[in-house]
């Protein structure tokens, strides 16, 4: 399709500044941005995530402990390979609607100790600290942004140019995730949840 053709359709033009790659990648970096484009963190450090292998709506058969880099930045936690990720790996939680305690189990899940429990309606996320007094932190430092964010979003508190920087990257991120679920992840669990209705009904 030609600009003549694009303007008789009432689009806008194309212009030299939409192919600009370098323009392009800039807004790439915006949507993923690298752990040293973040900026100040209020907490960063390794910790360990529990992450069970399941197959869809089937039972899960295998759980690992990851190792990430996580940042606590604005209203959301990133999560990175290293201190020098590209990248994000995962989806950025969203603090402001999730709860965060202390696991009781002080054998730890698969052997590990000082574990934290990030928990939503959604998900809940089981991460395990390097000491108590890490895990105490890392606690204290959620709690602390979650309350802030609720504050900035109320108008309550002016709210960081980087902080809004991480938001917006987060929340994209996060949204894309949910439109994920909600086309593919939600009607296989549905289908699956049919299938053992019927099989309880055939016996």
């Amino acid at each position: 399709m030609d600009l003549r053709q694009r303007r008789t359709e009432g689009l806008e033009p194309l212009t030299d500044e939409r192919y600009d790659a370098e323009a392009l990648e800039k807004a790439m970096d915006e949507i993923h941005p690298s752990a040293a484009a973040l900026g100040n963190s209020t907490m960063e450090g390794f910790l360990h995530k529990y992450q069970e292998q399941c197959g869809g709506c089937f039972p899960c058969f295998k759980a690992t402990w990851q190792r990430r880099y996580f940042i606590l930045k604005g209203q959301f936690i990133f999560r990175y390979a290293t201190p020098s990720g590209k990248r994000p790996k995962g989806t950025p939680i969203p603090i402001e609607s999730m709860s965060v305690s202390e696991d009781n189990d002080t054998i730890g899940h698969d052997g590990r100790r000082y574990c934290f429990v990030l928990s939503s309606i959604r998900k809940d996320f089981i991460i395990s600290a390097g000491s108590a007094d890490e895990r105490s932190a890392w606690i204290r430092a959620i709690r602390a942004a979650k309350e802030r964010s609720i504050k900035e979003r109320m108008g309550h508190l002016p709210m960081a140019a980087s902080d809004r920087t991480a938001n917006k990257a987060g929340s994209y991120l996060f949204k894309q995730q949910l439109e994920f679920e909600r086309h593919h992840v939600m009607p296989f669990e549905a289908e699956g949840r049919l299938g053992q209705v019927e099989m309880a009904s055939f016996n």
